[in-house]
């Protein structure tokens, strides 16, 4: 068991190297690692070596998991206080994308993933909401609201307001103003 040993220890570093180039914590790696170590060293039977590389592998692909989805969840989140920020302006998945330094093409995939819509959805309806606030706050036509929340054409923002409110956002204002005392 002494070569085993000997080999098992190498084994654990391949698995920490592979589990840090995977993302993986290296502070939490390491410390599983010293804790793995100790313990491969007072074991003396085949099959509990066995049991304990099943659990190591395990632990390792469980922190680079958990760091991954923690990375996703930051940047998911970073994508939508930049979209919060600049939904006035024309913005694409590129402008996003590059604000929070991955590719255009993943980010499409990670926003939809976290945050079950897409890109485009979720800008829709953050300047549907926006534009909701104004035409309750200010007097400005539907036209000049459309432009302010980021839409570049009035018709496509009433589609797009009908779309998602169930009435034009002309009704919405007329509803909207009749309901206060």
């Amino acid at each position: 068991t002494r070569v085993l040993k000997v080999r098992m220890h190498e084994l654990l570093g391949m698995i920490t190297e592979a589990a840090v180039a995977g993302g993986g914590d290296l502070e939490a790696l390491l410390d599983l690692n010293t804790a793995h170590f100790n313990e491969i060293t007072g074991m003396q039977e085949l099959p509990e070596l066995k049991k304990w590389l099943a659990t190591a592998v395990t632990q390792a692909v469980a922190n680079v998991a958990t760091t991954h989805k923690d990375r996703s969840a930051t940047l998911c989140a970073r994508a939508r206080q930049f979209i919060l920020e600049h939904y006035s302006q024309p913005l694409s998945v590129q402008d996003v994308a590059r604000a929070i330094q991955i590719s255009p093409s993943y980010f499409k995939h990670l926003f939809r993933q976290e945050g079950g819509q897409t890109f485009t959805e979720f800008l829709a309806k953050t300047r549907i909401e926006k534009a909701k606030e104004l035409l309750l706050k200010s007097e400005r036509n539907i036209t000049e609201v459309a432009f302010e929340v980021g839409f570049e054409d009035s018709n496509y923002f009433s589609t797009v307001f009908r779309k998602l409110e169930g009435i034009p956002p002309s009704q919405y204002r007329k509803n909207i103003s009749s309901q206060e005392p």
